[in-house]
């Protein structure tokens, strides 16, 4: 048999069934005492030795004597006795207690296991404290869940400056819908000092010479980016600065026609042929205007004559008629 019993229990009184081991139906065995031949009660508890539990008269409706044993009702309830258990058996310090009863005639040995628990189990369901019966009487059963109205948390007194707000938050916070959270700027100050309070005086002062090198750092982007960067950009643009005329796209649409309209002269193409046509008529050598190919022409005929032939009247071939001609006799040329 295994029971349940409170640690540091006192004058704690049980009731087990001694079956009689001669019975062929599990009958209880009956006429025993505290007194009787060989009976013998022990308990032991985890890593100690074990321990006699003596056992005294008792009477079925006596108080309780550690060790009192006595029969409850031999003709109404056979095998059924009264145990009281000393204060040693469920002191603290220890899970379970196995206890012990055997040795009697006839009678088949009763071993009882008590775990030993830190609360009671008759007075466990629900802490007892002020709040409780206020608690208990919010408390509504409907369709399998239990519906509460809560009013203190670990003893503290819920309130809120809106209607809604709490019930709005433990819906958010278990997702049993999703509600429309408005924020309070009111909770900020509290907020505030709640993180004071927990972060302590080193934390805060780390903390707000962090913000303070931050605002400072701050401040200088906004003086550079306010004072020194447009004093630049003047100094780049020059004090007579005008958009329409000195812009980057200005100066651009300027290049595009430059480069389309030759500094602003004749079209490209246009240009090209003038200086084609100028290049084409020349002054001829006699005076008169004539092509390139024509004065070149006239300049081939005025040095080498109208019966110029280049297999004899060439450069080389006047050269080589130079070199076949002698000096002979008197002074007199004469061609070999």
């Amino acid at each position: 048999m295994k029971l349940q019993l409170k640690k540091a229990a006192v004058n704690v009184t049980l009731y087990v069934f001694i079956q009689d081991s001669s019975s062929s139906t599990g009958g209880g065995l009956t006429g025993l005492t505290f007194e009787s031949a060989s009976l013998v009660a022990s308990f032991v508890r985890p890593l100690a030795a074990r321990a006699a539990l003596s056992l005294i008269t008792q009477t079925v409706t006596g108080a309780h004597a550690d060790g009192g044993f006595v029969e409850v009702d031999s003709a109404n309830m056979p095998g059924v006795y009264r145990l009281d258990l000393s204060d040693a058996v469920c002191a603290t310090g220890v899970d379970t207690t196995i206890i012990m009863l055997k040795g009697a005639t006839n009678m088949a040995p009763v071993l009882l296991e008590i775990q030993l628990t830190g609360f009671d189990l008759n007075t466990a369901s629900v802490p007892q404290g002020a709040d409780n019966n206020t608690i208990l009487s919010s408390l509504t059963i409907a369709d399998g869940s239990v519906k509460a109205d809560l009013t203190h948390i670990h003893g503290n007194a819920l309130s809120e400056t809106t209607d809604g707000w709490l019930a709005a938050a433990f819906k958010k916070l278990f997702d049993v819908e999703t509600p429309a959270l408005v924020a309070s700027t009111a909770m900020k100050g509290t907020d505030y000092a709640a993180l004071a309070s927990v972060l302590g005086s080193a934390v805060r002062a780390d903390i707000s010479a962090d913000l303070a090198a931050v605002k400072a750092e701050t401040a200088l982007i906004v003086e550079d980016t306010g004072t020194t960067l447009p004093a630049r950009f003047t100094g780049v643009e020059g004090a007579t600065f005008a958009t329409g005329t000195d812009s980057l796209e200005a100066i651009r649409n300027r290049g595009d026609a430059a480069w389309t309209t030759g500094a602003g002269g004749d079209a490209t193409e246009a240009k090209q042929n003038t200086i084609i046509a100028t290049l084409g008529t020349v002054p001829a050598l006699d005076g008169a205007a004539q092509t390139v190919g024509a004065a070149i022409g006239k300049l081939a005929d005025d040095n080498g004559g109208a019966d110029y032939d280049a297999g004899t009247d060439s450069q080389e071939k006047i050269k080589n008629a130079v070199d076949a001609i002698s000096i002979t006799g008197g002074g007199t040329p004469q061609i070999k």
